[in-house]
C-alpha cells in the first residue's frame, strides 16, 4: 500500500474514532452526570469500544497484520480515568476484542501487545503527573503519546509476527508517524470537546443555581416539574420549607446575618436530602424539596428529620449571639394529587403548618393524615 492510500485509510480510521469519541463524551456528561459512581466504568467501556472500532477499520499491512489506532485509548487513558487500575482494564478489554477478529498468531500477539502498552502507561502514570501545574499539559500529553507509540512499535517488532528487519525497515517508520499523528489529533480533539462540554455544563449549572445559597433555583424547579415523566416515575413528593419569623431575624440582626441564616439553612437541607431528593430555593426564605420516586410517607419521614435537625443548628452573629431558627414544612405528593396541583397543595399544607404553631410538618393528603414522629 503506498503512502497516499495509507493516508486515506488512516483518515477514515481516525475520523471514525473521533466521531465515536465525540458521541461518547457527550453521552458521558449528559446521561451520567448525576451517576458519578458509574463514570469510571463508562469511560472504560467507551475506550474499549473505540479500540474495537479502530480494529474493525484496520489497514492491512501484511498477512494477518493490520495498522490501526486501537492502542490510542490506552495511551490516553491516564488523562480520562481516575483510578490507574482502569488503564489495565481498558488494555485487557481491547486485547480480548482483538481475539474476536480471528484466533491466530497475530491475534495473540496483538492481545499481548495491548497488555504491554497498558503496563507501560500504568508505570509511567505512577511517575509522571497526569495533572500538574508545574508542567505544561501539552508537554505531558506529548510524552505519554510518544512513549505509548514507541512501546507499541517495539512490542510488535519483538513479538515475532513478522520479520524484525522487514518491520523495522518497511512498516515501523510509517506506522509510528501515523500513530503519532492519530494520537495527537484524537488527544487534542478530546481535550477540546471535554473543555467545551464542561463549560456548557458549568453555564447550565450557573443558570439553574441560586447565587446566594448555592442550591438550585426556581428555574430548576420549573424545568424539573415540566420534564417530570409520570410514565417513568410513579410518584413525586414535594415539600415546602419556610424559615419561621425570618423577617424578625432580618430586623433584629440585619440582612447580613439573614443571608448567613439562608446559606446555613440551604446547606443543611442539601446535606440532609443528599441522595434522596433535590433542594431548591423557591423564593425569599422558602425552599422546596423534590423527592422523585418517593411515597408520601417516606418524604414525611425525611422532612420531619430535617425539621428536627434544623432546630438544633447553632447560627451565630458576628458578636457571638445565637440566632434561633426553626422551619415550617408542607408536603404533598403525586399521585395523591394530579401533578399540576401538587405544588399548590404543598403550599396549602405549609400555610397550615404556619397557622397552627409553626415549627411543624403538615401533610396534604386526601387519603390519610400522618401522625408526628415521636
Amino acid at each position: 500500500m503506498d503512502v497516499s492510500q495509507f493516508f486515506k485509510m488512516f483518515m477514515l480510521n481516525a475520523g471514525a474514532i473521533t466521531i465515536f469519541c465525540y458521541i461518547f463524551v457527550k453521552t458521558y456528561y449528559s446521561l451520567l452526570y448525576t451517576y458519578r459512581k458509574y463514570r469510571e466504568w463508562w469511560a472504560a467501556a467507551g475506550a474499549i469500544a473505540a479500540g474495537g472500532l479502530s480494529m474493525y477499520l484496520g489497514i492491512a499491512e501484511a498477512d494477518f497484520v493490520s495498522f490501526d489506532l486501537r492502542y490510542v485509548p490506552i495511551v490516553l487513558a491516564p488523562f480520562f480515568v481516575r483510578r490507574r487500575s482502569s488503564i489495565f482494564i481498558i488494555a485487557a478489554g481491547i486485547g480480548l476484542f482483538r481475539l474476536c477478529f480471528g484466533l491466530n498468531q497475530a491475534a495473540y500477539a496483538g492481545a499481548v501487545n495491548m497488555l504491554i502498552i497498558g503496563l507501560g502507561m500504568f508505570l509511567i502514570s505512577s511517575v509522571l503527573p497526569r495533572k500538574n501545574s508545574n508542567f505544561s499539559t501539552v508537554v505531558i500529553a506529548l510524552i505519554y503519546i510518544t512513549t505509548g507509540n514507541l512501546i507499541n512499535i517495539v512490542a510488535i517488532s519483538l513479538l515475532g509476527v513478522i520479520s524484525f528487519h522487514v518491520y523495522a525497515a518497511q512498516i515501523a517508520p510509517i506506522s509510528f508517524f501515523f500513530g503519532m499523528l492519530g494520537s495527537v489529533i484524537i488527544a487534542f480533539l478530546l481535550r477540546d470537546m471535554d473543555f467545551d462540554i464542561r463549560m456548557r455544563r458549568q453555564l447550565q449549572e450557573e443558570v439553574l443555581t441560586d447565587p446566594l445559597t448555592g442550591v438550585y433555583n426556581y428555574r430548576y424547579i420549573d424545568q424539573f416539574l415540566n420534564s417530570f415523566d409520570t410514565s417513568f416515575s410513579k410518584s413525586l413528593s414535594v415539600a415546602f420549607i419556610d424559615a419561621d419569623y425570618f423577617k424578625r431575624i432580618n430586623d433584629t440582626y440585619g440582612h447580613t446575618v439573614g443571608d448567613t441564616v439562608l446559606k446555613t439553612l440551604a446547606q443543611s437541607l442539601a446535606r440532609q436530602t443528599e441522595g434522596k431528593g433535590h433542594t431548591a430555593r423557591y423564593a425569599g426564605e422558602e425552599f422546596m424539596l423534590l423527592f422523585p420516586d418517593s411515597a408520601l410517607e417516606e418524604a414525611y419521614t425525611i422532612v420531619e428529620n430535617v425539621r428536627r435537625h434544623i432546630e438544633t443548628l447553632d447560627i451565630y452573629t458576628p458578636d457571638g449571639e445565637v440566632v434561633p431558627l426553626t422551619v415550617s414544612c408542607g408536603i404533598a405528593a403525586y399521585p395523591d394529587y394530579p401533578l399540576d396541583e401538587v405544588v399548590r397543595k404543598a403550599d396549602e399544607a405549609l400555610y397550615e403548618a404556619k397557622s397552627t404553631g409553626r415549627n411543624r410538618v403538615s401533610v396534604a393528603s386526601p387519603i390519610l393524615a400522618l401522625d408526628p414522629i415521636l
